[in-house]
């Protein structure tokens, strides 16, 4: 049985691309210097489905489905199947528990409108950057169309930078909203609209009039706050 690509995409999304083993939680798709990216992430079972393989129980029923899959690094897959006695099902799975809940929660500290700006400011330009290189308007979708690696690398950046990114966002938006203006709460959740809408377009593709295009005119505001931001802190610095 062959893991669905609906699975791959809760794997890989819910867990932000990350290694679930605590104190690791490795980035799974870097880019290295001489290689390019890279995809390091493994989909370990959390009961083995063969006789033979770790964790394996006779008693039930194993698949490669999403809820019996953990996304660990090469190291910690190696791990805990060669020390089977020392992971068992129960301590993977709090494991992914555990770290796809930090990840479904996770918000920027912050405690101005400054540090609000500048930390969504961040993660825009991240998400901006894995579009720009990898997303179906960039240079290597134009010069290579129909290149399966190209693609394969784009879907996984979805998964695990820009739909981790816009959660995290949306929840520092919504914790932080006494900080904005109501025009600015406005532009905000026309971000907020669109990034749900992306994140169910990625798990399941629809037409164009159900999806919500990326709002411009959030993101220059985001950029024209940090800018001033950062412009306030250059002069206290000097002043100091």
């Amino acid at each position: 049985m062959a893991i669905s690509n609906r699975d791959i995409k809760l794997l890989w999304g819910r867990a932000a691309g990350r290694c679930c083993a605590p104190d690791c939680h490795i980035d799974l798709t870097p880019h290295l210097e001489n290689s390019g990216d890279t995809v390091l992430g493994e989909m370990a079972h959390i009961i083995g489905r063969k006789y033979s393989s770790a964790r394996h129980e006779p008693d039930v029923g194993a698949n490669d489905t999403y809820p019996n899959l953990i996304l660990l690094c090469p190291t910690h897959h190696t791990l805990i199947d060669s020390a089977e006695r020392d992971y068992p099902p129960e301590l993977l799975r709090s494991w992914k528990s555990d770290w796809e809940g930090s990840v479904a929660q996770g918000a920027a500290q912050v405690t101005t409108r400054d540090e609000l700006m500048r930390a969504v400011a961040l993660l825009l330009a991240e998400n901006e950057t894995a579009h720009s290189e990898w997303g179906p308007t960039s240079l290597r979708a134009a010069t290579s169309p129909s290149s399966d690696d190209a693609a394969q690398t784009w879907q996984l950046r979805r998964l695990s930078v820009i739909i981790p990114n816009n959660r995290k966002i949306v929840t520092t938006l919504r914790n932080n909203r006494s900080f904005l203006t109501l025009d600015e709460w406005g532009l905000a959740t026309r971000f907020i609209e669109h990034a749900e809408s992306f994140e169910s377009h990625c798990g399941s593709p629809r037409d164009a009039g159900c999806y919500l295009v990326f709002p411009c005119e959030f993101a220059d505001m985001i950029k024209k706050g940090a800018r001033s931001a950062e412009s306030r802190q250059y002069a206290a610095t000097r002043e100091y």
